[in-house]
């Protein structure tokens, strides 16, 4: 019989980053931070909300959780010996959660590369997509810009979207650009996924990525890999919680809530 414990993950979580390299991919012009609130679960309201980031570099637009930032950050200077293992430590622990995807759109394409990182391994594809936009005449303040709407249709949902003249940048969220100016707010129909912008700031950083081995894979597979890798945890879980049928109810129960991805078709 196996048991996984939450100090072993955290155990094998933390080899696993320590073991990581890194390298700079490009120099941020701008750096814009969204609240990004989702549902997992397409059949309750309850939702998570975590910071985005959006570096707005040089030959990138770059998209990653705060976390995952904040974690690849720290781990990066401890490996120039800037800041101690103990750090690190911490700061995986306290910064854990988030989507997992690491996104980068060169500039003046509509190409982009998405990495996603997980235990059961790393893998990517490249993404050739822009939103097609409706512009509408309604005007709002948020986040304390003046706005205006837009709508388009997304892969499989409908949203509405909020720009502002006063960020003249066109970029966005996630796989959103394309509008006159930056995208402050964007949300789907459903209010399952939103996006708000909370700040603003010009400030040049590197911009680092980790460097791992990927499994490169096509866009029409990523729905088959996903309900793989969900069968594998389940098929996981019922060896090593065979002999407890609650608590593995509870776990399968949990893989099974995560029904409602952002893209619900490609």
């Amino acid at each position: 019989m196996k048991f996984l414990t939450l100090s072993s993950i955290f155990l094998f979580l933390s080899f696993h980053v320590f073991a990581q390299t890194y390298e700079q991919i490009d120099e941020s012009e701008y750096k814009l931070i969204y609240k990004y609130s989702y549902k997992l679960d397409s059949t309750t309201n309850k939702m998570k909300t975590y910071n985005m980031i959006l570096f707005v570099a040089k030959t990138y637009d770059i998209f990653l959780s705060e976390n995952m930032y904040l974690r690849d950050s720290v781990v990066n200077l401890n490996l120039q010996n800037k800041v101690p293992d103990e750090l690190v430590s911490k700061t995986i622990m306290e910064h854990s959660g988030g989507p997992n995807y690491f996104i980068t759109r060169k500039k003046n394409t509509n190409i982009f590369n998405v990495v996603n990182y997980s235990i059961d391994g790393d893998w990517e594809y490249s993404d050739e997509t822009k939103p097609v936009w409706k512009l509408g005449n309604d005007k709002a303040t948020i986040a304390g810009l003046p706005c205006q709407n837009a709508y388009t249709t997304f892969r499989g949902r409908k949203y509405t979207a909020w720009f502002s003249m006063k960020i003249p940048i066109s970029t966005g969220p996630y796989k959103f650009f394309g509008l006159p100016a930056c995208i402050v707010k964007i949300s789907d129909k459903q209010n399952s996924h939103i996006f708000e912008l909370v700040k603003f700031e010009q400030v040049k950083v590197p911009v680092i990525q980790k460097n791992v081995k990927t499994l490169k894979v096509k866009l029409k597979d990523i729905k088959r890999m996903e309900e793989n890798q969900k069968a594998n945890k389940i098929e996981h879980a019922k060896d090593w919680f065979g002999n407890d049928p609650e608590k593995l109810k509870r776990i399968i129960d949990k893989y099974n809530s995560k029904n409602n991805p952002i893209e619900l078709n490609f």
